[in-house]
């Protein structure tokens, strides 16, 4: 690797938890020091680093989540875990690839033809949770790119039946547990919803395992939000004719996305824009204290005196009338931010515009009439 690569890389890694969402957490990352951990999951050891077709490039070098967290200190205790699953996979991929060139020669194609932008599924697995260590980290691994599209069939948006069962084992025996969501669209977590810190890594190109390792330690914090909303599987409507070849009529007409959820008064796990965290408050106390603070829920040395740590800071803030928190139609923009932070130099750049006038809220507002605020 020439110099000049290794520079880029260096100069990279510092922007991608800039990528990362926390979408929930209970304060037991970040880690003081490296030790043991048990890693499980389907991207532990086979980490996606970008999708398929366009989303693909060749690296001279890429970070494994496992290298990661080896490379960092960490002791990894379930290597075994990853052989056996290793070769799961390879058995599973070997009979995906069969029936590609079954259903080819049934259709008189070409595989290659029938097979484009073609993923397999994750599979079935039955292995032991036998990882030595009191921190778990599970990562959950889908890919996804250009001429196919994602299905809700298990092992891609629809978690498996191996999965749940091993995230939520872990989740209810595990002092400290992290589900990191190694993704580059939605997975419905309903099921797994009682894990208390959940991540989503996505997929950072070369560097993708070495940046986990550094949030982990603490080295860095998350500060991406979601560009999409995240709901159950069954939450989602059924309306127009997208995917038929030969005419395909839009009639859902703008009730896409969050505007679907808002009018259908649906609620969805995440909503869009989020990116930890949501905060409960019966007056504006809280949101004034909050104001121009840090939005990281990690415990750190060098926080403030309530906890919170004095590294990075919220781009803006919604405020949400009581009983209708995922309307963007009915949310008021408290605070917006002038520039974004400068991790090079190591401070924020940029300044807080208010929006609306703390009088204007508090005067004309009932007390309880804010019932939540997103940071985003």
């Amino acid at each position: 690797m020439q110099d000049y690569e290794k520079k880029h890389l260096s100069m990279l890694r510092p922007y991608l938890p800039e990528c990362m969402v926390l979408l929930k957490s209970n304060g037991a990352f970040p880690l003081e020091a490296p030790g043991e951990i048990a890693l499980y999951g389907s991207g532990a050891r086979r980490t996606v680093k970008g999708g398929t077709g366009s989303g693909e490039v060749n690296s001279r070098s890429f970070l494994t989540v496992e290298q990661g967290l080896r490379d960092a200190g960490f002791t990894v205790t379930t290597s075994a875990w990853m052989d056996a699953y290793d070769g799961i996979v390879r058995d599973a991929h070997a009979r995906f690839i069969r029936g590609i060139k079954n259903r080819a020669r049934a259709r008189h194609t070409f595989a290659v033809m029938d097979g484009m932008g073609a993923v397999m599924p994750e599979p079935e697995y039955d292995i032991p949770l036998s990882g030595a260590g009191d921190t778990a980290v599970y990562v959950l691994s889908r890919i996804s790119g250009e001429g196919n599209d994602r299905a809700f069939q298990r092992g891609d948006v629809l978690l498996t039946e191996s999965e749940k069962r091993d995230i939520l084992y872990l989740q209810r025996n595990c002092p400290r547990f992290l589900l990191v969501l190694n993704v580059g669209g939605p997975v419905d977590l309903e099921p797994v919803l009682e894990v208390e810190n959940i991540l989503i890594l996505s997929q950072l190109g070369s560097e993708t395992g070495g940046a986990l390792a550094d949030l982990i330690l603490g080295k860095t914090f998350p500060s991406g939000k979601l560009a999409t909303t995240w709901a159950a599987a069954g939450s989602y409507p059924d309306i127009g004719e997208f995917g038929d070849m030969n005419d395909t009529r839009y009639r859902e007409g703008i009730y896409v996305g969050y505007r679907y959820f808002d009018s259908a008064k649906v609620r969805p796990l995440f909503p869009s824009a989020l990116g930890w965290g949501i905060l409960r408050s019966s007056s504006l106390r809280l949101i004034s204290e909050w104001k121009g603070r840090i939005l990281f829920p990690f415990p750190s040395a060098s926080g403030t005196p309530d906890g919170i740590p004095e590294r990075k800071r919220f781009s803006c803030m919604f405020l949400f009338r009581k009983g209708n928190w995922t309307s963007r139609t009915s949310a008021w923009l408290l605070f917006r931010k002038r520039r974004c932070w400068n991790p090079a130099r190591k401070r924020n750049s940029g300044s807080f515009l208010p929006c609306m006038t703390s009088p204007r809220l508090t005067r004309k507002m009932p007390r309880g009439y804010w019932s939540r605020a997103i940071m985003c």
